[in-house]
């Protein structure tokens, strides 16, 4: 059973993304700084699937916790959706978004390879692809007209991801870009879930 660790999994997209890893059997680690959510989804999550996953409150800036948790763990795979979000405020504050949403991902970066972990599902957004009409799909030009600085962070990110030595660039498996996706309310007393496709190589081996 594979150990995947959803950074900012405690937020609405993370939330539903543990539901659906859970059921298909996968071992769920989150950690969440609780910025953008409640400790009240965990309640939510066991009610659902019976299981309630390990959680970590923790600002994965902080090396030497995130550290911790790897080690502790044996984590195998990494989805990524840790980052404030605010297009607007991104306008407002653009340093804080800079500071946040950089630093935790080359924070994850290091420490993923430091422990080998060469799994990793990245959550960007459609603000790469700037002011460009749709549709648009994954061959669409990137960082041409982003309009505000966390569509910035977001397609910095991505190039930092794909532009490192090969011994980092070997870590990253997929990149998965979504935007304003149809998820129903926070999953339901019936266990409604969206069902989010976790793309990893060679899980059917491993479930």
């Amino acid at each position: 059973m594979k150990n995947v660790l959803l950074t900012g999994g405690m937020g609405y997209i993370g939330s539903h993304t543990a539901i659906e890893l859970i059921n298909n059997k996968f071992n769920v680690i989150l950690v969440d700084n609780l910025s953008n959510s409640s400790r009240d989804v965990l309640e939510k999550i066991e009610r659902i699937t019976d299981i309630k996953p390990k959680f970590y409150e923790l600002d994965i800036r902080d090396k030497e916790g995130l550290e911790k948790i790897f080690k502790d763990n044996k984590i195998d795979s990494v989805i990524h959706f840790a980052g404030l979000k605010a297009v607007g405020e991104s306008v407002q504050d653009p340093l804080r978004y800079y500071d946040n949403n950089m630093i935790s991902s080359i924070t994850l970066l290091e420490t993923m390879k430091k422990f080998a972990v060469k799994e990793l599902v990245f959550s960007s957004s459609a603000t790469v692809y700037g002011d460009q009409k749709s549709p648009l799909d994954e061959s669409s030009q990137t960082g041409v007209g982003i309009t505000n600085p966390y569509g910035q962070t977001k397609f910095m990110i991505e190039q930092i991801i794909k532009g490192q030595p090969i011994q980092i660039r070997e870590l990253v498996k997929d990149i998965v870009m979504h935007s304003n996706w149809n998820l129903p309310i926070f999953p339901t007393d019936e266990g409604d879930a969206i069902a989010s496709e976790f793309l990893l190589e060679d899980d059917e081996e491993e479930v």
